[in-house]
C-alpha cells in the first residue's frame, strides 16, 4: 500500500504541475523553456512524494500522545520452556490474499504489460547500429526503405533516399539534427518509463504529447531559421501525407502538421513573460509542504520518578555484574552434579543441584523431573541455557539438557515457537522487528506491522495519534498489546496497542489510552483481579500478589477471589472452561500447585487435582488423590480425599477442654472447646467437633488436621468434614 500511496501522491504532483504548463505557458514560444520545465516537473512529481521532511516540535506530554519514559532492562537473560507460558491457538490452513498485497501485485502486472513493449522498441532499435551507416557531420545516416523511415533516435538517422529530394533530405538532416544535439531521444526515453508507472493517470498521455510537441516546434524553429519559414512550411506539407512511425523516434512528419506551421508563423512571446515561470515555485512549496514536510511533536522528557530509579538501580551494583557474568561463562557447558533437595514457591519450582565447587539452583517442574526419573542423590551432568538473576543476586538456571551419568539423555527443553506470550496482568508481548511503518501528514502512526520471521502482528493505529518519533522500518522491538484476533495463519491484527519498545533499550511508544490499565508509571505491572477464563486468563510472571491481599485476615469476609496463573506446563480452551497442566497458581493468600487444573468462567469456580495448597512456604494442604474446588465469587474453597479405609480403622479417641454431650442413645457426641479427635488416620483439633456415630460422620469447625499419611502437612480451615461410610473427607474454607 506504500508503494500505491507514493505512485497516487506522485500523480496528484504531475496533474498540478501539468495544469500551471497547459494555463499560463503553453501557449508562449519559450520551447527550451516549456520543455526544461516539464523535465524538472516530471522529475518533481516523483521526488517530492518521497523526500522527507520531520520539523519537531517538543510538546508536554498530552492524554493522547506518546509519554516518554525510562525504560528498565530485562531481568531474564535466557527464558526456557518451564519459565514460558504457550499460548496462541493450532495454525488455520488457509489465509485470504491480503488486500494490499492483492493491488500491489495487479499494479506490477499492468505496469509490466506496458513495460514490454518500450523494451522491445529500444531492443529494436538498438540492433540498427548493427547496420552500415553513412557519417555526415555528429550524424551516423543509416539509409533503408522498409519499417520506420525518415525519422531519428538520438544520433542516429533512418533515411529512405528513394521518396526524398535533395531539398527535402537536407532539410531533415537539419531537423533531426536538432533533436540529436538536444537529447530529445533522452526526454522520450524517461517520459515512456513515466508513462508506464503512472498509466492509471489520464494527464501523463497529454504530458508525453505536449512533451513532444515541444520537441518538433523546437527542431522546427531552428530548422526554419535557415530555409525560410515559407519554404519549410511547403515541405512539411508535401510530407505530412507520408505515415509517420509511432514509438520511441523523431519522425520529421510527425502529426499534427497544422499546430506546427501555425507556430512557425507566431510573433515571439514578450521577454516579460519568462516571469510567469516563477508561478511554479509557490506549486512546489505546496506539494512539498503537502507531501514532504512532516509536523512531529515530540514529548518533552520528564525525570525518572524515583521509584523507577530504586527498581533499576541495582543492576549497575558490580555484584549483579559479577553474577550475570558468571552466568555467562557457565552457558552451554555442561556441569556434573548430584540432585539435591527439591524447591517450590509461588512462581516455580526445581532442585539444587550440588557440585564440587557449589550449590545451584535448577528450574524444573517437579512432574518433568517425576517423568524424567531425576530422583534425589541421583548424578548428572546439566547443560544450562540461562538464568534469571533477582536484585538480591539470586540466581536460577535454566537447563536445556540434563543427561544421567552414562550419557542417557533425561531431559531435554522444548522450544515451541508462539506469535506472542503472556504477562500476569494479562498482556500480550513479542519480540519481533518493524516490517511497515505508515504515517500520516502529521507523523501520527496509522499501520504498524511486525514480523519476527516466522509470525506477523498487524496494528491498525488510525486515529490513535500515536506518533511515530525515531522508529523506522527495520527497527527489532519488544512489543506489548492485547485484544488480538486471526487473520491468517500466522497472521494476528490488533488496534490495542499498548507500548513498544526498541530493542535494545533507547526508544519507547506508550499508548495512554492502554498504558495505565496494565502498568504503573515507572514500568511495573498493575495488579489485575479477574475472572479467569479462556478469553480473558491472565497467564505469565507475576512479581508480587498485592498487600491487599496478604493483609486479609484468615476466615474475614472476602468476595471476588482473583485466581493468577503464575506458571503452566500446557494449556488449552473450550466453552468458557480453561485446562491446565503442572500449574503454578495465586488465590488471596495461598499459592496452589497443581497436577492438573481447571478454571470455569460460568460458574466462577477452579477445580484442581494433585494439588498443594502453599502459604509463606510451608504446605497447608498437600492431597495428591483429592480434588479441591474454589468458588472465586466468594473465596471458599472446599477439598474432597478417598480414605481408603479398612476394617478396623474406625477405632476412635476424643477429648474437650469445655464440655463434651453424649446423646442419650449414644448415636452422637459433640466436644465443645480445644476439642480432639484420634483415629487411626488422622488427629483433629477444633473449636467444636460433631461425632455422628450411626451416620459414621465427624464435623469439626475452625478446625486443623494432620494426616497420618502427611505427619509434616497441618491442614487448617473453617469446616471438616469426614464420612466414614463413603470413605471421604472434605475440607472447606476461606482463601
Amino acid at each position: 500500500m506504500e508503494l500505491l500511496l507514493y505512485l497516487l501522491k506522485a500523480s496528484a504532483c504531475l496533474a498540478l504541475f501539468f495544469g500551471l504548463y497547459f494555463f499560463t505557458l503553453r501557449k508562449t514560444t519559450f520551447f527550451a523553456l516549456n520543455r526544461t520545465y516539464l523535465l524538472a516537473a516530471l522529475l518533481l512529481a516523483f521526488f517530492i512524494p518521497a523526500w522527507r521532511v520531520e520539523v519537531r516540535q517538543v510538546v508536554e506530554p498530552a492524554v493522547a500522545e506518546i509519554a516518554a519514559t525510562t525504560v528498565p532492562e530485562p531481568l531474564i537473560t535466557s527464558v526456557g520452556s518451564d519459565l514460558q507460558p504457550a499460548a496462541a491457538p493450532a495454525p488455520e490452513p488457509f489465509a485470504w490474499p491480503d488486500p494490499d498485497t492483492s493491488l500491489t501485485v495487479l499494479y506490477l502486472a499492468v505496469t509490466a504489460g506496458f513495460l514490454w513493449p518500450l523494451l522491445r522498441q529500444l531492443s529494436g532499435l538498438l540492433q540498427q547500429r548493427d547496420h552500415p551507416y553513412q557519417r555526415i557531420g555528429n550524424l551516423r545516416v543509416i539509409y533503408k526503405n522498409e519499417g520506420f523511415t525518415n525519422c531519428s533516435f538520438f544520433r542516429y538517422v533512418f533515411v529512405d533516399p528513394e521518396r526524398l529530394s535533395k531539398a527535402e533530405f537536407d532539410a531533415l538532416l537539419l531537423h533531426e539534427g536538432v533533436h540529436a544535439a538536444r537529447w530529445h531521444s533522452l526526454d522520450k526515453l524517461f517520459m515512456q518509463a513515466a508513462r508506464a508507472l503512472l498509466w492509471f493517470n489520464p494527464v501523463v498521455y497529454w504530458y508525453a504529447r505536449e512533451l513532444e510537441q515541444l520537441h518538433e516546434f523546437e527542431a522546427d524553429q531552428v530548422t526554419a531559421s535557415q530555409c525560410g519559414q515559407e519554404a519549410y512550411a511547403h515541405l512539411l506539407l508535401g510530407l505530412a501525407r507520408r505515415p509517420a512511425p509511432a514509438g520511441l523516434t523523431h519522425s520529421f512528419v510527425r502529426h499534427p502538421i497544422r499546430e506546427r506551421i501555425e507556430m512557425l508563423f507566431t510573433n515571439q512571446s514578450n521577454n516579460m513573460k519568462k516571469f510567469v515561470y516563477l508561478a511554479a515555485l509557490p506549486v512546489v512549496a505546496v506539494l512539498s509542504w503537502g507531501f514532504s514536510v512532516r509536523y512531529v511533536e515530540v514529548p518533552q522528557e520528564r525525570p525518572v520518578s524515583p521509584a523507577s530509579r530504586q527498581d533499576t538501580g541495582w543492576r549497575n551494583n558490580p555484584a549483579y555484574r559479577q553474577a550475570l557474568a558468571g552466568v555467562d561463562s557457565l552457558k552451554g557447558m555442561p556441569l556434573e552434579g548430584r540432585v539435591g533437595a527439591l524447591w517450590s514457591d509461588g512462581f516455580g519450582q526445581g532442585f539444587l543441584l550440588n557440585t564440587s565447587s557449589g550449590t545451584l539452583q535448577v528450574a524444573l517442574s517437579h512432574s518433568r523431573m517425576r517423568a524424567a526419573g531425576l530422583l534425589e542423590g541421583a548424578g548428572i551432568f546439566v547443560k544450562l541455557r540461562g538464568a534469571l538473576i533477582d536484585q538480591d543476586q539470586k540466581i536460577t538456571f535454566v537447563p536445556t539438557e540434563i543427561h544421567d551419568k552414562t550419557g542417557k539423555l533425561l531431559y531435554k527443553e522444548k522450544i515451541v515457537r508462539q506469535p506472542f506470550l503472556y504477562e500476569a496482568n494479562r498482556a500480550r508481548f513479542a519480540y519481533s522487528r518493524i516490517s511497515k511503518l505508515t504515517t500520516d501528514a502529521s507523523g501520527h502512526i496509522s499501520a504498524l506491522w511486525l514480523n519476527d520471521g516466522h509470525f506477523s502482528l498487524r496494528f491498525n493505529l488510525a486515529g490513535q495519534k500515536l506518533l511515530a518519533g525515531n522508529f523506522r522500518s527495520g527497527d527489532s522491538v519488544l512489543v506489548k498489546f492485547f485484544g488480538e484476533a486471526k487473520a491468517g495463519g500466522k497472521v494476528y491484527t490488533s488496534s490495542k496497542l499498548i507500548a513498544l519498545y526498541s530493542q535494545p533499550r533507547g526508544k519507547e511508544l506508550r499508548n495512554p489510552a492502554h498504558y495505565s490499565r496494565f502498568y504503573q508509571e515507572d514500568g511495573r505491572q498493575q495488579q489485575v483481579a479477574t475472572t479467569a477464563g479462556p478469553e480473558n486468563i491472565p497467564l505469565g510472571y507475576q512479581q508480587d500478589a498485592g498487600a491487599e491481599q496478604h493483609r486479609a485476615a484468615y476466615g474475614g469476609a472476602r468476595t471476588d477471589v482473583p485466581v493468577r496463573v503464575a506458571r503452566f506446563e500446557s494449556i488449552s480452551g473450550r466453552e468458557g472452561i480453561t485446562e491446565l497442566t503442572g500449574a503454578d497458581l495465586l488465590a488471596g493468600r495461598f499459592s496452589i500447585h497443581a497436577g492438573k487444573a481447571s478454571l470455569n468462567r460460568h460458574p466462577n469456580q477452579l477445580k484442581a487435582t494433585d494439588f498443594k495448597i502453599i502459604q509463606d512456604g510451608k504446605a497447608l494442604i498437600a492431597a495428591p488423590g483429592a480434588q479441591l474446588s474454589v468458588n472465586m465469587n466468594t473465596g471458599d474453597f472446599t477439598v474432597q480425599e478417598q480414605l481408603r479405609l479398612k476394617d478396623g480403622d474406625i477405632e476412635v479417641e476424643y477429648s474437650a477442654r469445655d464440655s463434651t454431650r453424649v446423646f442419650k442413645d449414644r448415636s452422637r457426641i459433640d466436644l465443645f472447646g480445644k476439642a480432639e479427635f484420634k483415629t487411626a488416620h488422622f488427629k483433629i483439633e477444633g473449636s467444636r467437633i460433631e461425632y455422628d456415630y450411626k451416620a459414621q460422620l465427624v464435623t469439626a469447625h475452625d478446625f486443623a488436621v494432620v494426616h497420618s499419611r502427611r505427619p509434616g502437612v497441618r491442614t487448617t480451615g473453617s469446616l471438616l468434614t469426614v464420612n466414614f461410610a463413603t470413605g471421604e473427607y472434605t475440607v472447606q474454607g476461606k482463601m
